[in-house]
Parts: C-alpha cells; sequence; structure tokens
C-alpha cells in the first residue's frame, strides 16, 4: 500500500489513508479532477484493488445521520432520547 501511495503522491495527488479506506485530495478545474480521477481508478485497478464509492447518506454514523448532498448533520429521536433521558438521570443524582 505504502508503494501505491507514494506513486499517486509522486503524481501530485493528495492520498490521506485511514485503516482500509483511501481519501483523495485533487485540486483543479472539472476536467482536470475527472482526468486525475480516470488516473486513479486505473492505478487502482492494476494495483488489484477494486473502487467503491462511499455512500452519500450515512443514516447511522457514530449515532449521527449525515447528508452529503443536502449539506446535513442530523441528530436522529433516539440520540435525543437517549440524552434527555441521561440529562434527567445526572439530575435527579445531583439533587
Amino acid at each position: 500500500m505504502r508503494a501505491l501511495v507514494k506513486y499517486l503522491r509522486q503524481h501530485v495527488i493528495g492520498v490521506v489513508i485511514y485503516l482500509d479506506n483511501l481519501a483523495f485530495v485533487i485540486e483543479g478545474s472539472q476536467s482536470a479532477v475527472l482526468l486525475v480521477w480516470d488516473f486513479v481508478d486505473k492505478t487502482l485497478c492494476s494495483a488489484g484493488l477494486q473502487l467503491h464509492l462511499p455512500s452519500q447518506v450515512l443514516h447511522d454514523h457514530l449515532g449521527y445521520e449525515i447528508n452529503i448532498p443536502r449539506n446535513m448533520l442530523r441528530v436522529p429521536e433516539w440520540r435525543c432520547h437517549t440524552i434527555r433521558r441521561l440529562a434527567m438521570t445526572l439530575r435527579s443524582e445531583a439533587a
């Protein structure tokens, strides 16, 4: 994996690795980004890796809902209920 990341970085493609995930930082016009994206995709395929695009909506990520197309972070009702219950417990214990 290090050799692959080094190769991509030599081609001025920012790469961030976390566990088994790769994030790419690509700057420029939309056409330049598409060219770089194609290069990254072909490089990963030649290395025997398969590209999986992340979901645009995560319904339960660390107790939150993340909706990238809407640029929205939402706290689900079950999480609000849990926080209210814990707050009431703390308040009663402090009294």
